[in-house]
């Protein structure tokens, strides 16, 4: 299998899993618990902090563990604005998670400036459906999809693609690739070869 999809979930790596491995099977307790058997787990949550924080140069008060993406961007956005109350100019972009474009209209009521850039590109492929695309991906075992990753049971186009302002229809035919870091050259050029074998297939004949 070739997975490009890294936009939308990852795979743990192997270092990681074997590190936490303790924590999902024998030591699960909560830290924040009275009895020992959580207890005992805010040390190592506390390392786990000064860890992250030599890892970035920071200090282990100013790392704080969220549980999603959606946490993770409010807690970015609203502390930067309150650490920088003077700046009112902020710079996003059109194809950013759901979340942050949500929080936006919130920000502007309070007098901030924003301004949003579009700054990803999907593969256009005019005259071939991108859902029979990837069902033939799939069968050729390369993981694609396309739009946006939060939107991806939806048969309206994502934010994502609008962003782009593709011609009338176009958004159609979109695929979206994203690599992660266990990608190699090969999976690149097995991918080319499999959308060449399937434009061949899909494309209609003169």
């Amino acid at each position: 299998m070739i997975y490009l999809d890294h936009n939308a979930t990852t795979q743990v790596l192997p270092e990681v899993f074997e590190a936490m491995r303790p924590y999902f099977c024998e030591e699960w307790g909560n830290p924040s618990s009275s009895y020992r058997f959580g207890s005992k787990l805010k040390r190592v949550l506390e390392e786990a902090r000064g860890s992250v924080a030599e890892l970035i140069g920071a200090q282990s008060r100013e790392i704080i563990f969220t549980s999603c993406g959606t946490e993770s961007n409010n807690a970015a956005i609203h502390a930067a604005l309150r650490a920088r109350p003077e700046r009112k100019h902020i710079v996003t972009s059109q194809v950013e998670h759901s979340s942050v474009l949500t929080a936006i209209p919130g920000i502007e009521r309070n007098g901030h400036k924003t301004e949003r850039l579009a700054n990803t590109s999907n593969m256009s492929f005019p005259g071939m459906e991108s859902e029979a695309m990837l069902l033939l991906l799939d069968q050729a075992g390369i993981c694609a999809s396309s739009g946006s990753a939060c939107l991806a049971d939806s048969d309206e186009p994502s934010h994502v693609v609008k962003a782009m302002k593709p011609d009338s229809g176009a958004s159609r035919h979109m695929i979206r690739f994203s690599l992660g870091t266990q990608n190699t050259r090969l999976d690149v050029d097995q991918t080319f070869a499999a959308l060449r074998n399937i434009i061949a297939t899909l494309r209609p004949n003169p």
